[in-house]
Formats: C-alpha cells, structure tokens, sequence
C-alpha cells in the first residue's frame, strides 16, 4: 500500500518541477523577444551570418540563453573535419566571447 502512494506522489512532483521548468523556458523567450523587438539584442540571423563568415561548417543548434542581466546566442557549428565548435556571441555586439571545441585546419575561414 505505502509504495503506489509514494510512487504516485514522486510522480507528482516530478510533473510539477517540469511545469515549471517549461514556464521559466517560456519565461526567457519571451524576454528574448521583447529585447529584440526593443533593439537590445541583434537579429539570430545576424548572428549565424557572422559565425558563417568567420568558420567554414554547418550551423546544427542555436540558443539564445541569459546570464546576468545579458543575453548571448549559442551556436553549434559542424566542421567539415566533422568537429562541433560552440560559439557564444553577445547577442548585442555579436562579439564572439567564447568557442569551446577546436575548428582544426577547415574550421576558420581565412
């Protein structure tokens, strides 16, 4: 008797942390949205266009993620060496703040 009670409420539970989790998604897309629209943040295909004119590859993920008060896109390049580079870029300036990976010989454009 006392295991399909505990189970239950462990189920419970975990729907409620996962509602929330989807609210506090929906939550940063919406402010995403209400800074592009404001002009704060630059348009993601502006990012990917700069990625693109830096490293050669394709663009296989893109985020958009906030972190103190700032936003920055996230993009996912595959090489051709078939290497994944992660490049954040202030989504303001589109100033390439971090790559995480190696591009190797093909991954930086010239």
């Amino acid at each position: 008797m006392g295991t399909p009670i505990l189970i239950a409420v462990l189920a419970a539970s975990l729907l409620v942390i996962q509602g929330a989790g989807a609210e506090e998604r929906h939550g940063d897309r919406e402010r995403a949205r209400a800074a592009l629209e404001r002009g704060e943040v630059a348009p993601l295909a502006q990012a990917i266009a700069k990625v693109q004119s830096l490293y050669t590859g394709d663009v296989v993920e893109t985020e958009i993620e906030s972190e103190h008060g700032r936003f920055y896109y996230e993009i996912k390049l595959l090489t051709p060496e078939g290497r994944v580079l992660k490049l954040v870029l202030d989504a303001r300036t589109l100033e390439i703040v971090k790559v995480k990976g190696r591009p190797g010989r093909d991954g930086r454009r010239k």
